[in-house]
């Protein structure tokens, strides 16, 4: 009795793996978000730092999601 197996393609298990880091990034660091968010309902303004990780953190939920 053959075995017939079916495998994913490496291009497969790569995507797959990117997007668990992804997930697994914004799950661990969602402070940019949120420092953000806090930034800008206290002084109305946000820092570029702030920008820029809170940009990060959504650029990554982006990606995991297409």
């Amino acid at each position: 009795m053959a075995s017939d197996t079916v495998s994913y393609s490496a291009s497969q298990r790569i995507l797959h793996w990117l997007v668990v880091l992804l997930v697994f990034f914004n799950l661990l660091l969602p402070d940019g978000r949120e420092k953000w968010n806090d930034a800008v309902e206290h002084s109305g303004a946000a820092t570029a730092e702030q920008l820029a990780s809170a940009s990060l953190h959504a650029y990554a939920g982006i990606a995991s999601w297409c």
